[in-house]
This record gives C-alpha cells, sequence and structure tokens, in this order.
C-alpha cells in the first residue's frame, strides 16, 4: 500500500475550499465510505496541486490516529460529559473539539491547517455516525465564514426537514444561498422557487405553521454550526433571508434511515 495520504474535497466540483487528508494508516472502506457520502470527492494527484493553500478559507483537515495521550485524554471521564458527547474548548488561539470516546479535533479559524485524531477503530455504526458527526462540525466551521448554513436533517422534494441531531443520525442539509445549491451527502439541488422549511417535533402543535418572525429565530439556533460565541456574520445574514424567503411549518418527527452507514460494516 502507497504511503501517500488521500485528499478530498467537499463537492469538489464547485471548488468548496474544504478539503480532509486522510492519512495512509488509516485508509480503509467504512471510513473512506464516511467521507464519501458527506459530500467529498477524491482529488486526483493533478487536482491536488492546484489546491489553494495561500487562501485563508482553504481548511485542510488532517485525520489520522491519536497519539497515546490524546487517546487517555478522549477516554478519560470528563465533568463537561454531564452536557454530553461533544465539548468545545478554547486553549489560547485554538479551539479544541472532543467527541468522548471518538477524536480530537485542533483548530484555528487563522489557520488553514487542522488536524483530527481518532481513537477508536470504528468498529460498529454508532462509532461511524458518530465519526459523521464530527465531520459535518468541520465541515460547517469552514463553510459558516462563507455564510454557508448547515442543519441535521434531510431535503424533500420541495424543501427540508430540520431535526435535532439527536434524531438525525448524522444526515445533515447545506444551503449556499450564495449559489443557490442545496447540498445533502453526494446530492445537491437548485434552490428556489416554493421551499418549505419543516421543523420535525414530536408533538405537532394544532396550527402548525412558523410565521416569519418564528422561523428565523428557529434556523438561527438550529444550524450544525457549534459555537458558544455566536454564528458569523455571513450566517446570520443568509439565515434571516432564508427565513424571509421561504415558508415553516412543523412536521411530525420522521427519522431517517440507517442503510448508508450499516451497509458500510
Amino acid at each position: 500500500m502507497s504511503n501517500e495520504p488521500i485528499y478530498y474535497q467537499f463537492h469538489k466540483a464547485h471548488s468548496y475550499p474544504v478539503i480532509i487528508r486522510l492519512d495512509s494508516s488509516l485508509m480503509e472502506g467504512r471510513l473512506q465510505k464516511v467521507i464519501s457520502d458527506l459530500g467529498f470527492f477524491e482529488l486526483t494527484d493533478s487536482e491536488k496541486k492546484t489546491l489553494p493553500l495561500n487562501k485563508t478559507s482553504t481548511k485542510i483537515l488532517s485525520l489520522k490516529k491519536a497519539p497515546p495521550r490524546i487517546i487517555l485524554q478522549v477516554k478519560t471521564p470528563d465533568t463537561l460529559d454531564s452536557y454530553g458527547l461533544e465539548s468545545l474548548q478554547t486553549n489560547n488561539n485554538f479551539q479544541v473539539y472532543t467527541y468522548r470516546n471518538l477524536g480530537m479535533m485542533i483548530f484555528s479559524y487563522s489557520s488553514s491547517f487542522w488536524e483530527l485524531g481518532l481513537c477508536s477503530d470504528l468498529n460498529n455504526t454508532e462509532e461511524l455516525t458518530h465519526l459523521r458527526i464530527m465531520l459535518t462540525r468541520f465541515v460547517s466551521w469552514a463553510l459558516g465564514p462563507l455564510g454557508i448554513i448547515g442543519y441535521w436533517g434531510v431535503t424533500t422534494q420541495d424543501g427540508m426537514v430540520v431535526m435535532k441531531q439527536a434524531h438525525s443520525f448524522g444526515e445533515s442539509v447545506f444551503l449556499d444561498l450564495d449559489n443557490k445549491k442545496i447540498l445533502s451527502g453526494q446530492n445537491e439541488k437548485k434552490f428556489g422557487g416554493d421551499f418549505t422549511i419543516f421543523r420535525a417535533e414530536k408533538t405537532v402543535p394544532q396550527n402548525k405553521s412558523l410565521s416569519k418572525e418564528e422561523l428565523i429565530s428557529f434556523l438561527s439556533t438550529a444550524s450544525n454550526y457549534f459555537s458558544y460565541s455566536g454564528l458569523p456574520s455571513p450566517m446570520k445574514r443568509n439565515i434571516f433571508l432564508l427565513g424571509s424567503m421561504t415558508r415553516g411549518e412543523y412536521s411530525p418527527l420522521a427519522l431517517p434511515e440507517t442503510k448508508t452507514l450499516s451497509s458500510s460494516i
């Protein structure tokens, strides 16, 4: 097996500056399938040479096995665990994102080079789903400053369903309003026309419609951009635009199928 890493670009046909660099020691089918299912496409040798490394908007996530000290830190119980499996902390100029028992990502918004150390062999569907969540966070952090908005959920024929992360199994939708695109996994649709955002809830109120103010408020708090300091200004602008030009309705919760991940084991 070659020791050369593999590079994947998020919807490379549209040149989104979001790259995953997969270490040769991790090159196996399940992991590569998760990356592919998220909408990343492998780069050729010639395409690697044209990566815009000098642009601050370019984000390259190096995915590798974590060293022993990181594994110990990720697998040791912490007081933050009571808030969920994910935690985000600031350390000097860097952000440290941890998914308990799975991995740690270290990044800085001012740097193009980010790192994710895996602490698991990805032996089951649950761990693959959790990795999908970690990588979706990466895409959201990388694209948020460009005004691209991500939500946990799935697309429908005439819109999208937005749900809580716990109900999504890692499925997500990204909306690029500037280029009128809806990205979901490897699929894309044209944004425009009669678009409805369905808010998935276990209990649907009698009045199923959301006012414009309710919809904008919901879209502002439901994105998959994980941050304690608020959303980037371009995202805020486009969320207001999205809420102003679409309809919002409550919808009974219907969980997405999990064939994609379970079939990869």
